[in-house]
């Protein structure tokens, strides 16, 4: 299936930065990224197949992406929630971050000595209520020569990554939803 071009003002027209329904018409979702030339936008479309009548299709930059409900949910599991990909987002971007810092600190000789062979983040949510979970847990595993101090620093450069900025409120004029009609 291919993807309609959007122009720049259908998009500025078409805004909606988090999926509130699987059942949207084509969506442009702002975004951005660490590197300079990341897309700056989401398009998503619905698919409507007889085997998932709730999955979507979108592309961001050069990237196709699928989302879908889980079949006990209504979908056909063509790939994953919009919630997994909230959580693909944070544990990514958690250690992205932590990456970048941590390089930085050993390349310009702060950490003098010190390596991090592996790293890996596990983000998971918690609580009673199916839609929104009352908290995401990000677990940090890893496996290198830092001291406890080191590792309390590069903690600290983890919670400042830009999606749990974002997650925690850091959209200061909020969300907009805008609708373009056909």
């Amino acid at each position: 299936m291919l993807l309609a071009a959007t122009t720049k003002s259908a998009m500025q027209r078409q805004i909606w930065p988090l999926m509130r329904s699987p059942l949207m018409r084509p969506v442009v979702a702002p975004c951005r990224g660490f590197a300079k030339g990341s897309p700056t936008h989401v398009v998503m479309h619905e698919m409507r197949e007889a085997d998932s009548l709730h999955a979507v299709q979108g592309t961001s930059g050069r990237h196709t992406l699928y989302s879908d409900l889980m079949p006990e949910a209504g979908g056909g599991n063509k790939g994953p929630g919009p919630k997994e990909y909230v959580l693909t987002a944070l544990g990514s971007c958690t250690l992205i971050t932590m990456r970048i810092y941590s390089d930085l600190m050993i390349k310009e000789g702060k950490w003098p000595g010190k390596t991090i062979e592996k790293m890996s983040v596990t983000c998971s949510e918690h609580g009673d209520d199916h839609h929104v979970p009352t908290r995401i847990e990000v677990r940090v595993s890893l496996k290198s020569n830092l001291d406890e101090d080191q590792i309390k620093r590069l903690m600290a450069a983890a919670g400042k990554c830009p999606v749990k900025r974002m997650l925690l409120g850091g959209i200061k004029e909020g969300i907009t939803t805008v609708v373009d009609k056909d």
